[in-house]
């Protein structure tokens, strides 16, 4: 994601100076929103997973639903505050005119992919709670690079060469990624990510026991060659004492 948003930046220099200056302070203001989201995975993801080893399936759907929830929320409300406030964003920035007018007409887009990143946040901590992380960076790959980065050449440079139509690229880019992270968390087999859980908890206590268990055999083994070394000569003495007595 990092080097797709870093492309992007390049594809908005070649734009002119006033579209380089709008996609840094929409980077910033974005950033700056998706601090919160952040926040929220994190804590998600660790409440989820806590549940999946522990076997609690019920109590972590539980926890993606407080989520949903939360994340639709601070969705909705900051998209429609960018909306309403497009006019002013710019202001916050920068007093060139250009670059407020621009922000204004940008920042649309820009609610919306703020939307539609809310719900794949709720994905994203619910997949990598079951350690389903694989599928997290399946969908950013064809989101950011199989379909962001393509139109974005498309749109932004080659047909409008509009930074509106860079944001639009990015937009259709976060669709993506939304859905296939959230098809793959609505068809999730919360049994069988306890029973890998399980698996894996089983191997992590075995590897960790196994030093012992080797140290213990050693001792084991040890403590049987030094018993059976005095059996041996125990009986070798017993043995010529009787053969003396026979003499």
């Amino acid at each position: 994601e990092e080097w797709q948003l870093q492309l992007v930046s390049y594809l908005a220099a070649r734009l002119g100076p006033v579209s380089l200056a709008v996609n840094a302070l929409l980077f910033e203001a974005f950033f700056f929103l998706t601090c919160v989201m952040y926040g929220f995975t994190s804590a998600t993801t660790t409440r989820i997973g806590m549940h999946v080893g522990a076997g609690r399936v019920a109590q972590a759907k539980r926890v993606v639903r407080i989520a949903l929830v939360f994340c639709g929320g601070t969705g909705v409300t900051v998209t429609v505050a960018l909306w309403l406030l497009r006019d002013y964003i710019g202001r916050v920035f920068s007093d060139d005119e250009r670059v407020i007018s621009m922000t204004a007409t940008v920042i649309i887009p820009v609610a919306a992919g703020y939307g539609l990143l809310c719900f794949f946040y709720v994905s994203m901590s619910m997949l990598s709670g079951q350690a389903r992380n694989g599928v997290v960076a399946v969908s950013f790959f064809v989101g950011a690079w199989l379909v962001a980065v393509p139109l974005a050449l498309v749109f932004g440079l080659a047909m409008h060469k509009d930074l509106l139509w860079l944001w639009i690229a990015l937009v259709c880019g976060y669709a993506v990624v939304t859905l296939i992270a959230g098809i793959a968390a609505l068809n999730s087999d919360w049994e069988a990510c306890v029973a890998a859980a399980a698996a894996r908890s089983a191997a992590k206590h075995k590897a960790v026991d196994a030093p012992d268990a080797l140290r213990a055999a050693k001792a084991d083994a040890a403590k049987g060659a030094r018993n059976g070394t005095g059996v041996l000569r125990g009986g070798t003495a017993a043995a010529s004492e009787d053969g003396e007595r026979t003499a």
